[in-house]
This record gives structure tokens, C-alpha cells and sequence, in this order.
């Protein structure tokens, strides 16, 4: 109580000394920012720091207030209704305050990007929980040599919007995702453009539309074009590239032109071949659900599989496939389907399968992290239920 005592009282006190977000929009690509003790890789939170100390506002102070010299913070803050705080300083970069229910606040995302020039690209968007006005992001190139935020382009500038009066909503990227995703809306529609980020800046890369059924009750996307067909063997997709085979049976996955990409499963005996399931480039990101770099698999609806370039048999699985793909430009999306039942998992892992073992059952997975060096990869073991078994020790440099 006496921690939401305080946070309160900083809350009050910081509105009347946090600068106008207008403010900020106007005046922040004019000033460059010194760093305190900012060193060969500032954390996300040191940057936060130095850019509230001349750009201050509640939400950041809400942040410091919560998780004060902590690295890692995941926080419903439920005095007077404050929203959540999440902070991680070692995996994933990321500060954030996010409060929907009080009017007038400001969600905050800051985040750093590690650059292959050894510096470090530092983002802040603060958009308004509701009401008619736009957010924004504000970019800044982190010099170690001088411990220096310098202001830079917008990696959006000059883009243009698909409706005059619509609004954008900022993404900064979830958890190993380093893509910025602008949610553009106007009205009940919107569409998604897409910015990968290649190790030195963001660009933009696609833009998604999600279309609704009209006479759906649930409003979820096209169900049916997502369900399994079986059809006989002799009409699997011209194209289809051979993935592996398991007795009578062999994986292939199809990617046509003008339909998403899909894994077909046919059976030598039976004479069938069956889609087992196809991409869906609308699907969300699961990062903010996994939480911290070693935790279990996550449940992903059947038809939000975001990407299926390759496919696996599971050691004695019957009806389980591991499919994988890279929707991002940057990570390897891993899931686990499971075909009788039509269920899935998504594993928390950025750079795929790196061995399947027979004998004991066992999923290695790679993924990527970031410390002093830079980037670095390691491997983790994962069940095929979806459990992190273990994380395999060592860590491989490129």
C-alpha cells in the first residue's frame, strides 16, 4: 500500500511539472540529450531517464516510480485505477506505462534497438489513451563515444496514409520482435504497416488489412479458410516443396502466388493429402505474452499461425507437426500444431529448430539475445507439449 501511496504522490506532483506532449512533439527533434554514466550499452531505463529529464511527463514518471532500480518489472499498478508497467532491461529493451482507463493520460513505449555500427537506436512513442488526438514516436541515435541521444528521422516520414483524417497508433515491437507496426484507423476499419528493422534502421516493409465476416457473432476472420480439407493425393498443389518423410507419410509445404503459404500432410497408404493448416499474415505477435527469454510455449488460435515455410515430423507424435516461418523479415516464428484436435502453441524462440531428438523427444530451439558484445544466439530444449526443459549453456557469436 505504502508503494501506491507513493506512486500517487509522485503522480500528483509530476502533473504539475511534465511537459505538454504537444510540447514534445514540437520540440524534441531540437535537442540533443546527454546521458548520465551512458557507457558502451545504456539500458533502456537510462535512456528513459536522460530523455525525462528534459522532456518529463507522468507516464515515465510512473515507470521510475514502480520499478525505481529494478531490471526487470511486470506490474498491474491498481491505485486510482494506474494501468500496468512493464520494464526489461536484460532480453527484450523495453519500458512502458499504459493506463486506458484515465482520460487526458498518455501511454508511453521507449526501446532500444541495438545498431550494427555499435551505437544504439532509441525510440519513445507517447499516444493518448483516447479522445481525437495522434500520437507519436520520437527517434534518437545513442553515440557511446560521447554518451549523446541525437534526434533522427522518423522512419515513417512522407508516408502516406490510406484514409485523410484516419490516426496512427504506434507499436514498438513485442518482445524479440524489432518491428515497428503503425495501426492506422479511421472509423471500425483499420490496416497494419509494417517496419522491419534491419540492424540499423527500420523501413517499411508491407501493410496488412483484417476484413471481417459480415454475419460472424464472434467477428473472428474467415474461419473456413483455415480449416483442414483432405483431398485425394493426386491433387496436391502443383509447387509443393517435399519437407520430410515419415514412413508412408511426407510433409510439403505450398506456397502460391495468389494464396497464403500452407503445410500439406500425404499418406501413401490412405491415398489423401491433407492441409494441416495455412499462414495467416494478419496474425498478431505473441511476445507479450511470454514472459522473460525462458518461459513455456503459449496457446495460439488455430487459424493465427503467422507464417509456415517449413514443417517437421515430432518424434512419436502422430498428429503433431512443428511448423515455422518468418513473417518479420527478422525472427523465426515456431509453433507446434496439433492436428487431430486443431489446437497450437507457439514457442519462445526467435531463430527456429535447430535439431530434433528422436530418442528422447526433445525440441532444440535457437534464439537470439543482446549483452555488452552485442548480439549473441543460444539454444533452449522444449518438450512437445510446449515446456521449456532446460536452456543449453554457452552463447554463439557471428
Amino acid at each position: 500500500m505504502r508503494r501506491l501511496t507513493v506512486l500517487a504522490l509522485l503522480l500528483c506532483c509530476y502533473g504539475f511539472m511534465s511537459a505538454q506532449p504537444e510540447a514534445i512533439e514540437k520540440g524534441w527533434r531540437n535537442k540533443t540529450i546527454k546521458v548520465r554514466n551512458g557507457g558502451k550499452n545504456p539500458t533502456v531505463m537510462q535512456m528513459l531517464r536522460a530523455f525525462n529529464a528534459t522532456w518529463p511527463t507522468q507516464a515515465a514518471a510512473a515507470i521510475f516510480a514502480e520499478a525505481g532500480d529494478r531490471q526487470f518489472v511486470s506490474n498491474d499498478v491498481e491505485d486510482g485505477g494506474s494501468g500496468q508497467v512493464f520494464v526489461d532491461c536484460e532480453d527484450f529493451h523495453i519500458a512502458s506505462f499504459d493506463n486506458g482507463l484515465l482520460d487526458g493520460s498518455y501511454r508511453l513505449d521507449a526501446r532500444n534497438y541495438p545498431r550494427e555500427n555499435g551505437h544504439t537506436l532509441f525510440a519513445v512513442a507517447l499516444q493518448p489513451n483516447n479522445g481525437p488526438k495522434e500520437g507519436f514516436c520520437c527517434f534518437y541515435d545513442y553515440n557511446p563515444s560521447n554518451y549523446t541521444l541525437t534526434p533522427e528521422t522518423v522512419p515513417y516520414q512522407g508516408f502516406k496514409r490510406k484514409w485523410e483524417n484516419s490516426h496512427f497508433f504506434y507499436l514498438l515491437g513485442y518482445f524479440y520482435d524489432l518491428t515497428v507496426v503503425i495501426i492506422e484507423q479511421s472509423g471500425e476499419e483499420e490496416v497494419f504497416h509494417h517496419f522491419p528493422y534491419d540492424g540499423t534502421s527500420h523501413h517499411y516493409s508491407h501493410t496488412d488489412t483484417i476484413c471481417y465476416e459480415e454475419e460472424s457473432d464472434d467477428e473472428t476472420p474467415g474461419l473456413e479458410c483455415y480449416e483442414q480439407k483432405t483431398v485425394p493425393i493426386s491433387e496436391l498443389p502443383a509447387g509443393c516443396l517435399l519437407q520430410a518423410r515419415r514412413g508412408t507419410q511426407a510433409l510439403y509445404v505450398h506456397s502460391g502466388d495468389d494464396e497464403p503459404s500452407s503445410v500439406w500432410l500425404t499418406d501413401g497408404e490412405a491415398g489423401t493429402a491433407t492441409r494441416l493448416c495455412m499462414a495467416n499474415s494478419t496474425a498478431p505477435t505473441q511476445w507479450e505474452r511470454m514472459t522473460g527469454a525462458d518461459s513455456d510455449c503459449v496457446e495460439v488460435p488455430y487459424h493465427l499461425i503467422a507464417s509456415a515455410e517449413k514443417a517437421y515430423f515430432i518424434p512419436g507424435e502422430a498428429h503433431k507437426f512443428i511448423v515455422e516461418g518468418c513473417p518479420d523479415a527478422r525472427n523465426v516464428w515456431t509453433y507446434i500444431i496439433d492436428a487431430e484436435n486443431q489446437t497450437a502453441i507457439q514457442l519462445n524462440c526467435t531463430e527456429g529448430v535447430s535439431a530434433i531428438d528422436n530418442t528422447k523427444k526433445e525440441i532444440t530451439v535457437s534464439a537470439y539475445g543482446y549483452d555488452d558484445e552485442g548480439r549473441y544466439s543460444f539454444q533452449k530444449v522444449y518438450s512437445p507439449t510446449g515446456k521449456m526443459l532446460r536452456r543449453l549453456p554457452g552463447k554463439t557469436r557471428y
